[in-house]
C-alpha cells in the first residue's frame, strides 16, 4: 500500500480494532476482537491527499450538480477529499467513538447562503416571531384579549391563541406579561411602528 498520508488512527476495545483516515474520515479497517477482518483495503491501494481513498466506509456525502467553476467538481464529493480534524474522542471497554469535522475547501467549494429576504431578516430581528405572531403580540402589549386581536387581525380566536403560544415557546416566554413587556421594548406596541399596524 502507497502511503502519503498521515497513519490512521487506531481504534482497538474488547470488541474490535480498526483504523479510521483523518482524510475524508474514512474506515479502512474493522475486525471484531478474535476474527479475521471484516473491512480491510487491498496492499496495492494509492493513497494520496486530495483523492478519495477508493475502498472501506466512506463519508456518503455525494456531489450534487456541478461545480461553481468548470473541472472543480471532485467524483465523491469534497467530504471524501477533505481532511478532517479529530475533535473528541471516548474509550470505553468495548466501543470507542471518534468525532471528527472538517471546513477545509467548504467556503470555496460550498455555494454561499443566499442573503435573507426583507421578511427572513425581520423575522430573526424579532426572535423568530413570524409578522402575524408579531402582530399578536403588539396587541397584547396594547392590553387587547384573544377575542379582541382575533377581530383586529380578521382571524379566529384559536388562530390567536396558536399565535400566543407560539410567541411563548419562541421567546422562552411563560406569560402574557412577558410578551407585553418584550413587544413594548422592540417598540412593536407603538402606533405606527413597523410590524405592529394594528393600534386599535
Amino acid at each position: 500500500m502507497t502511503d502519503a498520508l498521515t497513519a490512521p488512527r487506531t481504534v482497538d476495545n474488547a470488541a474490535c480494532t480498526g483504523e479510521v483516515y483523518d482524510q475524508g474520515a474514512q474506515v479502512t479497517r474493522w475486525a471484531p476482537t478474535g476474527a479475521d477482518p471484516v473491512l480491510y483495503v487491498s496492499t496495492a491501494l494509492r493513497l494520496a491527499p486530495g483523492r478519495s481513498i477508493r475502498a472501506g466506509v466512506p463519508v456518503c456525502w455525494p456531489w450534487f450538480g456541478p461545480g461553481r467553476t468548470a473541472g472543480m467538481e471532485p467524483m465523491h464529493g469534497f467530504a471524501r477529499t477533505s481532511t478532517w480534524r479529530l475533535t473528541g474522542r471516548t474509550d470505553g471497554s468495548d466501543e470507542t467513538t471518534l468525532v471528527a469535522a472538517f471546513r477545509a475547501g467548504v467556503d470555496h467549494l460550498a455555494p454561499p447562503p443566499p442573503e435573507p429576504t426583507v421578511s427572513q431578516a425581520t423575522k430573526a430581528a424579532y426572535g423568530g416571531l413570524t409578522r402575524r405572531e408579531r402582530d399578536a403580540a403588539a396587541l397584547i402589549a396594547q392590553g387587547k384579549s384573544n377575542r379582541a386581536i382575533a377581530r383586529a387581525l380578521g382571524i379566529g380566536e384559536r388562530t390567536v391563541e396558536g399565535y400566543v403560544a407560539a410567541a411563548l415557546a419562541k421567546l422562552g416566554f411563560e406569560s402574557r406579561a412577558q410578551i407585553a413587556v418584550w413587544a413594548t421594548e422592540q417598540g412593536l406596541a407603538a402606533p405606527g411602528t413597523k410590524g405592529s399596524p394594528y393600534t386599535s
